[in-house]
């Protein structure tokens, strides 16, 4: 059975563990909706301007990481442009 929010993949339908992957990446599921904040989302993720997402790898530098790595979501293949714009100015 193919489940919306999955891009076409086949899940079996009695599988309790394909419900994780429902929308994963893509949006939330109803029952996780009142478990994100605004500061839930600030603090655990990268969001915001180019600049803002900038001086957030900035700091990862500054505190030792060497590598950084964005999600490409399927289908949304300007991202990668995107993303090669935000680093650009690191």
């Amino acid at each position: 059975m193919v489940f919306p929010g999955t891009c076409g993949i086949m899940l079996a339908a009695d599988a309790r563990y394909s419900q994780v992957h429902r929308w994963h990446l893509m949006k939330l599921r109803p029952e996780e909706e009142p478990l994100v904040t605004s500061d839930l989302i600030q603090n655990l993720t990268f969001s915001g301007t180019k600049e803002a997402l900038r001086e957030g790898i900035r700091a990862l530098r500054e505190a030792g990481f060497s590598q950084f790595a964005a999600h490409i979501r399927y289908g949304q293949d300007a991202m990668l442009e995107e993303w090669a714009e935000v680093l650009s100015g690191v």
